[in-house]
């Protein structure tokens, strides 16, 4: 936690100073699919993930047009326990625990549509920085207790579109088109029988064009 409010804090810093301007706040579906591989010495490995998430952001409109928003995206924890009993003796088992926070924050450029006019499209950049973070606690005394975490982001280009419903509500749809995304890992294992220093390891990925597709449709309501 300690390393997930830092992000959330400096997520919303560039658009404090205007707190004053017409705000909105939206409610989403959050549809994402991420496909990741990753290798280590002589083994690869690949994963697939879909998901729906809901959402919530605020936005804050400037006078030209353009607004900056910024929300929660993903925000999910889970616990799960298996364990395999032998003629009363439990010789494997764990629980394992993950979390994962997820926000956004992008800047909108309109591009398209009369200022009293119900369609607009905007296009801009946008940042998502995200914290995962999941714990393996052993059941029995072979295996030991590992923890591993990661602290990144996806870099994308924004393009969205609004629908006026009615003076106070509107449609929201968007999608960005990743660019680029950044992590930092960090694996560790309580193994008391090897040294210290090979407890734990580090790796850094950067991924131009990452595999990771999202889709975001929702209702927002002028404050």
């Amino acid at each position: 936690m300690r390393k997930i409010l830092p992000t959330l804090c400096i997520s919303v810093i560039p658009f404090l100073h205007t707190m004053g301007q017409e705000r909105s706040l939206k409610i989403f579906s959050n549809f994402l699919y991420a496909s990741e591989k990753s290798s280590r010495e002589n083994t690869s490995s690949s994963e697939r993930d879909f998901n729906i998430f809901p959402g919530i952001s605020f936005a804050f409109h400037g006078k030209k047009g353009h607004f900056q928003e910024a929300g929660l995206v993903r925000l999910s924890f889970d616990r799960s326990e298996f364990e395999t009993i032998d003629n009363g003796i439990t010789i494997r088992g764990a629980v394992t625990r993950n979390f994962e926070a997820r926000v956004r924050y992008d800047y909108n450029f309109k591009l398209a549509g009369p200022a009293e006019g119900k369609w607009k499209l905007y296009v801009g950049p946008s940042i998502s920085p995200y914290y995962r973070r999941e714990t393996n606690e052993p059941k029995i005394s072979t295996s030991f207790h590992r923890i591993s975490w990661s602290l990144g982001s996806y870099l994308s280009l924004l393009a969205r579109s609004t629908i006026a419903l009615s003076p106070k509500v509107l449609l929201d749809i968007n999608i960005p088109l990743n660019i680029a995304s950044l992590e930092y890992r960090r694996y560790r294992v309580d193994n008391p029988n090897i040294p210290l220093s090979q407890q734990h390891a580090d790796d850094f990925d950067a991924e131009a064009v990452p595999t990771y597709l999202e889709f975001r449709m929702g209702i927002g309501i002028k404050l």
